[in-house]
């Protein structure tokens, strides 16, 4: 049981990160696809 909610929590934390990068980007105008490279290079 452990394993299953080890696997639980770890896909909620990979959802709320993606929707994290998600509102940080759309906030900035940043589109979804250009948003990991505006993550990593910024402008």
């Amino acid at each position: 049981m452990p394993v299953v909610a080890f696997l639980l929590l770890g896909v909620g934390y990979d959802t709320y990160q993606n929707n994290k990068r998600l509102t940080y980007c759309s906030d900035r105008g940043v589109s979804e696809s250009q948003c990991d490279y505006f993550i990593e290079y910024g402008d």
